[in-house]
């Protein structure tokens, strides 16, 4: 799995702090990423998980990021003026 969003910014620029977590993973069945990460199901929706729908060739093995074209359009989709800020 990869890191989309808010985490893959943190990571990307040291600038933001996450509020909420995004994963990406080629993976159908996610329940071994949930148990690795300890997570559990929150109607609160802090941490989503969506299937990869690009090559992950294109992924950045080294930091365990998305591509920064999805980084950056999770930024820009979430309307929030700190993440828009920090896509620019």
């Amino acid at each position: 799995a990869y890191w989309g969003g808010e985490p893959a910014a943190a990571i990307k620029t040291n600038y933001l702090r996450p509020g909420s977590f995004t994963l990406y993973s080629y993976n159908e069945n996610v329940s071994p990423l949930l148990s690795l990460l300890k997570l559990k199901k929150s109607s609160e929706g802090e941490v989503e998980i969506y299937k990869s729908f690009w090559p992950d060739g294109l992924n950045d093995h080294a930091l365990g990021t998305a591509p920064d074209f999805i980084t950056y359009c999770d930024l820009l989709n979430s309307g929030i003026d700190r993440n828009i800020e920090t896509a620019g």
